[in-house]
């Protein structure tokens, strides 16, 4: 992979590792008592919860670095748009608890729809590797829409 398309996915994996470095820090933060009342008053009193402004901030950033991407994946070499598609499936596709209610869970499992644009770039055997796993972790009743529709552009994928 070129050095370009590294940096970014390098990105990406800081973005997530500080997502979930946030998260836990802000739910030992909000459990504590009156903590959680306190961080929102001081935030402007709105109905935003810190948890709240972590996961907008996270959206933000993982569609700002996935923005151009699948032009720069059009210029690179093949082996390169392939390898780079694979690198951030493994980072955004990566099952969460498909029981959990965690705003994390719940945020990393809802920006999959920023993926499907890259589904394009993946090899057919990616493309069917990913399929499987999002059948297996999460029962067709218990997907979101958003996993629904990454599972049909898998699937068309994985056929081509």
């Amino acid at each position: 992979m070129n050095e370009m398309l590294e940096a970014r996915v390098n990105e990406l994996a800081q973005a997530y590792e500080k997502f979930n470095r946030d998260c836990e820090e802000t739910g030992a933060m909000e459990s504590k008592s009156g903590k959680g009342l306190a961080i929102r008053w001081a935030m402007g009193g709105g109905s935003m919860t810190r948890r709240d402004w972590v996961c907008e901030e996270f959206r933000r950033q993982v569609e700002a670095l996935l923005q151009d991407l699948p032009e720069q994946l059009q210029e690179a070499e093949t082996e390169d748009a392939h390898a780079c598609a694979d690198a951030i499936g493994e980072l955004m596709l990566c099952p969460r608890n498909a029981a959990s209610n965690d705003s994390a869970d719940l945020m990393c499992r809802a920006l999959v729809s920023l993926y499907q644009p890259l589904v394009g770039f993946l090899t057919a055997q990616q493309a069917e590797k990913y399929l499987l796993q999002l059948e297996s972790a999460y029962p067709k009743r218990t997907r979101l829409p958003v996993e629904q529709a990454l599972g049909k552009a898998l699937k068309k994928r994985g056929k081509v």
